[in-house]
């Protein structure tokens, strides 16, 4: 029988991200155009201009070097949120009781996207839409991968189904 696998990769590249984006870019580069204008530059104004510049630089870094990986093949189902790979998460079939392709609110249950942890232990990865992959572990916890693709996820986990713990 042949492996199947699935693998998935999206970015936070909404229309509407990258218009407040561009709308901060402009009114901070309005700031440093004020500041250049005003005249000759003194430390306070590199100052401001430094502090102006890096945070543009790494939002721009986290916004679209940002990358939501998910794998599901033989072995389980894998995330991870790159470049932060302290954010990899590996759930082996048999740690698995039960897995579901779920909608939800992401503001409502997990207060927004990103990598989000609540109280109880529950984490999501997630960076756009309400279609995950809804991990239920052994130990209670319960673990949630958006997905843009959720019916070939389906297809595979359903594939796996007989590896399932629960």
């Amino acid at each position: 029988m042949a492996k199947v696998v699935f693998e998935e990769t999206q970015r936070f590249d909404q229309w509407w991200i990258r218009g407040i984006f561009i709308l901060i870019m402009l009114v901070m580069l309005r700031m440093l155009i004020r500041i250049i204008d005003a005249g000759p530059l003194n430390k306070q104004g590199m100052l401001i201009i430094v502090l102006g510049i890096v945070p543009i630089l790494i939002t721009t870094f986290l916004l679209f070097g940002t990358r939501l990986k998910s794998r599901i093949d033989e072995i389980g189902i894998e995330a991870v949120f790159l470049p932060f790979s302290f954010s990899r998460r590996k759930f082996k079939w048999n740690e698995i009781k039960t897995v579901e392709v779920v909608d939800y609110n992401p503001l409502k249950d997990f207060g927004g996207w990103g990598y989000k942890i609540s109280l109880k232990g529950n984490t999501a990865m997630n960076v756009k839409g309400k279609v995950g992959i809804k991990i239920f572990l052994e130990n209670g916890k319960q673990f949630l991968i958006g997905t843009q693709r959720p019916d070939e996820a389906r297809k595979v986990i359903d594939s796996y189904s007989s590896m399932l713990k629960g």
